[in-house]
C-alpha cells in the first residue's frame, strides 16, 4: 500500500486519485475503503475526460466477501472535454464490508477515458464546525419476556385451529399484521404457523445476524402472543453460504449449519416459539426440498438436539409432506428418526381438490381420510404416543374451467366453509391423536396471479372477511 492511500485510510476513509489516469479496456479505475460503517452514507464524485462523446458511469458497489451487499450508479454523457460526474450518494447496509468507487465505460463507447480525480467519502451531515458526535450505539435489545403458560389442550369441540400466517412477507405492513391478527383471535383461531427464512436472518456469512428481519419476526411473534395465539415457526431455506450457492431450496451442505443457527433461534424466542416445523414439505412430490430422504433424515438428526438445548419445552415438529404420505414417512422412519422429533405433520390436500373431506380412501395418498395410513406407520415404529399435526390443509374458493388440473379445481364460497367445518368434525370423530389443524392460508395476497392460491385466504385481499371465516367463527366461538 502506498504512503499516500495508507493516510488516506487513517484520515478517515476518504479516498482520492489526485492525478489524472486511463481507464483500461474493460477494467475501471478504483480505490476502496475497508471497514464501513452500516448505515453510514458515502458519496462518490469523479472529474473525467473522454477521447470522444460517448457514456461513462460513477458505481459506488458494497461487498461482502465475495457477495454484493448493494450499490449505486450515475451516468452522464461525454463530451471529449474535462467534466465533472454529479455525485452518487450510497448508504452502507453491512459492517465490515467493503466499499469500491469506480468509473466505467458504458455505450456508447468513449473511447480513451482519463479520471483527473476520484472521491469516496463518508456523508456529513452537517457542517465541520457546528457537527456533534455520533449518536451512541443502541441499546441492546430487552431480554425475552418470561415463558408463557404451555399451550392448552384442545377444546373438547375438536382440535385446535391454527392458521397459516405469511407473517414475513414482503407485501405486509405492521397495521396489517395487526389486523390479520385480530381477526384470527376474534374468530377462535389459537395458533398461527410463520414461515421463516433460515437465508433471511443468517445471511452473508456464518454467524451473521440480519437485525431488519429478526425485528420483522419479533414484530409477529410478539403480537401474536399478545393476542393469546401459540406460534408454529417453519424453518427452512438455505443461505448461500451453506450450500455452494446453489438456491435456498437447496439443503445445506453441512445439517450441522442449520443445527447451529436452530439452537441460536429457539433461545432467541425461547418461550414465545411453541413449535419448530423442520422445513416446509421436504416430500418429493414438490420442490421445496431439492435433496434426498437421507439428507433430511440428517438435517432432524442434527437440528432435534439443537433446538432443545435453545428451548427444552419447544416442540420439534417433523415438516408436513404435501399429502398423508405415509410411504415417504415411513422412509423417514426408516432412517432412524424416531427420536428426533415430537409431532409428525401432514398436509392432507384432496387430490381432486373440490372432493369433501369425507371423500373415501381408495389407497391413495392424496385423500383426508388416508390419515390411518400414515398412524399406521407409526404404530409399526412404536410411536404411538405422538400426536400428528395437520400444519397446512385446505380448500380453494374460484370458478372452474374446462380442462382444469384435478388438483387445482375450486369450490363454491358456502362449499369452502361448509367442508371447512366437516373437516375438523371428522377429525375430532375419527382422529382422536390429531390436537392441532392449520387452515392455509390467513389472507389473499394483494395482485395474487393464481387464482387457486387467491381462494383459500379467510380474508380477501383488502382484509374484508370471506363466507369461509364467519362459517369458522360461529363454529368456533357461537358469534
Amino acid at each position: 500500500m502506498s504512503r499516500t492511500l495508507l493516510l488516506a485510510v487513517l484520515a478517515g476513509l476518504v479516498f482520492a486519485v489526485p492525478t489524472a489516469g486511463a481507464a483500461s479496456r474493460g477494467a475501471p479505475v478504483s480505490e476502496t475503503v475497508l471497514e464501513a460503517t452500516a448505515g453510514q452514507a458515502y458519496v462518490g464524485s469523479a472529474r473525467i475526460r473522454s477521447q470522444r462523446s460517448g457514456r461513462a458511469c460513477l458505481r459506488v458497489q458494497e461487498r461482502l466477501r465475495r457477495s454484493r451487499i448493494g450499490g449505486a450508479s450515475r451516468c452522464v454523457r461525454t463530451t471529449g472535454r474535462w467534466q465533472g460526474i454529479a455525485p452518487v450518494r450510497y448508504e452502507a447496509r453491512r459492517a465490515g464490508s467493503r466499499l469500491s468507487v469506480a468509473v466505467l465505460r458504458s455505450r456508447p463507447r468513449p473511447g480513451r477515458l482519463t479520471v483527473g480525480s476520484m472521491k469516496l467519502s463518508p456523508l456529513r451531515k452537517c457542517r465541520p464546525r457546528n457537527c456533534n458526535p455520533p449518536p451512541p450505539p443502541p441499546p441492546p435489545p430487552p431480554p425475552p419476556p418470561p415463558p408463557p403458560p404451555p399451550p392448552p389442550p384442545p377444546p373438547p369441540g375438536g382440535p385446535a385451529v391454527g392458521a397459516q400466517f405469511h407473517c414475513n412477507w414482503s407485501f405486509y405492513t405492521n397495521p396489517d399484521r395487526l389486523t390479520v391478527l385480530n381477526e384470527l383471535a376474534a374468530a377462535g383461531v389459537r395458533w398461527v404457523r410463520i414461515d421463516t427464512s433460515w437465508a433471511g436472518i443468517e445471511d452473508g456469512y456464518k454467524g451473521a445476524r440480519n437485525a431488519w428481519y429478526i425485528g420483522m419476526v419479533d414484530f409477529c411473534v410478539n403480537e401474536a402472543r399478545a393476542r393469546g395465539l401459540n406460534v408454529l415457526m417453519t424453518l427452512w431455506m438455505t443461505p448461500g453460504w451453506a450450500n455452494g450457492n446453489q438456491g435456498n431450496l437447496v439443503p445445506p451442505t453441512n445439517p450441522q449449519d442449520y443445527a447451529d443457527f436452530a439452537r441460536w433461534a429457539a433461545g432467541y424466542w425461547h418461550g414465545r416459539v411453541a413449535a419448530w416445523e423442520v422445513w416446509n414439505e421436504p416430500d418429493p412430490a414438490q420442490s421445496f426440498w431439492q435433496g434426498s430422504i437421507d439428507q433430511y433424515a440428517a438435517l432432524l438428526r442434527a437440528s432435534y438436539p439443537a433446538f432443545k438445548a435453545g428451548d427444552q419445552t419447544a416442540q420439534v415438529v417433523l415438516g408436513g409432506p404435501s399429502s398423508n404420505d405415509d410411504a415417504w414417512i415411513r422412509q423417514v422412519y426408516s432412517r432412524g428418526t424416531k427420536d428426533f422429533f415430537d409431532v409428525v405433520a401432514t398436509h392432507p390436500y384432496q387430490g381432486i381438490a373440490d372432493s369433501p373431506p369425507e371423500h373415501v380412501d381408495d389407497g391413495h395418498r392424496w385423500w383426508f381420510t388416508h390419515l390411518p395410513a400414515v398412524r399406521q406407520v407409526m404404530l409399526d415404529y412404536g410411536d404411538a404416543m405422538k400426536p400428528i399435526w395437520f400444519t397446512e390443509f385446505g380448500w380453494s374458493a374460484h370458478a372452474n374451467w374446462s380442462g382444469i388440473p384435478d388438483w387445482e379445481r375450486g369450490v363454491t364460497p358456502e362449499q369452502q366453509g361448509d367442508y371447512f367445518i366437516r373437516a375438523l368434525q371428522y377429525t375430532e370423530a375419527n382422529y382422536p391423536y390429531v390436537p392441532v389443524a392449520f387452515w392455509y392460508k390467513e389472507r389473499t395476497r394483494p395482485g395474487e396471479g393464481s387464482v387457486h392460491q387467491a381462494g383459500y385466504g379467510l380474508l380477501d385481499a383488502t382484509l374484508a372477511e370471506r363466507p369461509v371465516y364467519g362459517r369458522l367463527r360461529t363454529y368456533l366461538t357461537g358469534s
